[in-house]
């Protein structure tokens, strides 16, 4: 784990949603965690849920790193 910031680039990002819209006006909430991080690549998964609490949608990400 570096202990200052690292360049990174997304290689690929999916978001997937579980309604349609409009959906609740207000904030979001997201929340993300790293699934697997190995060999200057890491994947993650994310959950959108809106104002109202609705799970809207999901996201999954292929991120790389330099540092």
């Amino acid at each position: 784990m570096s202990s200052a910031p690292i360049a990174a680039s997304t290689v690929q990002l999916t978001a997937h949603f579980t309604q349609e819209q409009p959906f609740d006006s207000g904030w979001f909430r997201y929340r993300a965690e790293a699934i697997t991080s190995v060999d200057g690549y890491a994947s993650t998964r994310a959950d959108l849920w809106s104002a109202a609490g609705h799970h809207v949608g999901w996201m999954e990400q292929l991120v790389a790193i330099y540092g």
